[in-house]
């Protein structure tokens, strides 16, 4: 029997770390979560570029977006791909 842990990775390097969402025995259920995980991180990635320049966020932007688009930009490009991973059960 096997069992599969889902889940993403987050930051780089020394503050690279990741984050177990569940544990499932279906590999399909496992299969679309990553699947769905990885379109929605890549559609609202691309949403945030339209406030972004080619060096990063558009700071002189502020007044007219505020930093409330900052903080959910920065927290997203943080993210890395969602995953699983296989395990045999005895």
């Amino acid at each position: 029997m096997k069992a599969y842990t889902v889940g993403y990775s987050v930051g780089s390097y020394d503050n690279y770390r990741e984050v177990t969402v569940f544990i499932t025995l279906d590999k399909k259920k496992a299969t679309r979560w990553c699947t769905k995980f990885n379109k929605m991180m890549k559609k609202w990635k691309l949403y945030y570029d339209q406030y972004t320049k080619d060096i990063g966020f558009k700071w002189y932007d502020a007044e007219k977006y505020g930093y409330k688009f900052y903080d959910r930009w920065h927290e997203l490009y943080k993210l890395n791909s969602a995953s699983y991973n296989e395990y045999e059960i005895r």
